[in-house]
């Protein structure tokens, strides 16, 4: 684990996750830490979504409180 700087809504599939059933409606993002990309693997575009949303939305009040110090 390391420090999370940023998300980065949209990577590649992973080679050949594709050819998986329901393959088509994989989607992928990264946390980017200190020590690198963390990539994962969301069901579907509605998942997707809500982690992407959910992590920038902690990143901002982390940056806002740090801020206000």
């Amino acid at each position: 684990t390391g420090v999370v700087i940023d998300v980065i809504a949209e990577i590649p599939s992973w080679p050949g996750r594709d050819l998986l059933e329901g393959g088509d409606k994989k989607r992928y993002f990264g946390i980017k830490t200190d020590r690198g990309v963390m990539e994962l693997e969301c069901r579907n575009e509605t998942e997707h979504r809500l982690w992407i949303d959910g992590i920038a939305r902690i990143l901002s009040q982390a940056r806002c409180q740090r801020t206000a110090k």
